[in-house]
């Protein structure tokens, strides 16, 4: 100390300490050491204060209806020691409750940020035919000819649904249109046979083969539409 390292042990004040110099007296101040009558060690840190001791205590339910201060840890010379066993958040419930300004936005929603926050924002839903983005703040109409996926995060193409040949609905329109186009080629077969006959001249001969021909491509156009779409099918079914 700085009556050893001045007086060199002499005791009482010797005439080197007479008078002290403040800077030197600080400086053997700061470098003081002892056990306290509390059994802690004391001493002064870097900035001139005595070391921060700090019991934790946690108003606990014992019981319903009974309450009590627990001490659950401490705090002592820049180090926390707590025992998370022993605090109780809630009666029953030992973990520790989930604190957050926003909680997370669910599938197909994005986040509106909160002005002057960077942390905290509000979920808005996007429509049916948007995604969200990739940063999750605005949603994206999809382009034509395809659908938002069901976490609507990507744009996926619309599947094409038509009519196939081996269905059953298929498989009945066209065994109806087969006997159609038999019973009315049938006809004409007649008709061309008896086309100079007085009957057939009374009734049109000429307006009858045109008839016949439309039912025949309406009969014709049903195997047009079970099959897979292309630019011709479509263009003979308009």
């Amino acid at each position: 100390d700085m009556h050893a390292a001045v007086c060199g042990g002499r005791p009482g004040l010797c005439d080197a300490m007479r008078p002290a110099s403040g800077a030197d007296l600080l400086r053997y101040l700061r470098k003081v050491n002892f056990v306290g009558l509390t059994g802690d060690q004391f001493h002064f840190d870097s900035n001139g204060d005595g070391p921060a001791r700090y019991n934790i205590l946690h108003f606990k339910q014992i019981k319903r209806g009974v309450y009590r201060w627990v001490n659950v840890g401490e705090y002592l010379d820049g180090e926390l020691r707590l025992d998370i066993d022993e605090i109780q958040f809630k009666w029953g419930e030992r973990h520790p409750p989930e604190s957050v300004c926003s909680a997370e936005c669910e599938l197909g929603q994005a986040k509106q940020y909160v002005e002057g926050e960077s942390c905290c924002w509000h979920c808005f839903n996007c429509t049916q035919y948007e995604i969200r983005s990739i940063e999750e703040t605005q949603c994206t109409v999809c382009p034509r000819g395809t659908l938002p996926n069901p976490t609507k995060t990507e744009c996926r193409p619309i599947p094409e649904a038509y009519l196939r040949p081996d269905s059953a609905w298929a498989i009945g329109a066209m065994s109806f249109s087969s006997v159609g186009i038999l019973l009315t080629a049938f006809v004409c077969g007649v008709w061309v046979r008896h086309s100079s006959t007085p009957v057939v001249r009374a009734s049109g001969r000429e307006l009858s083969y045109v008839l016949l021909a439309g039912i025949l491509m309406c009969y014709l156009v049903t195997f047009a539409l079970v099959f897979r779409p292309t630019d011709i099918l479509c263009s003979i079914q308009r």
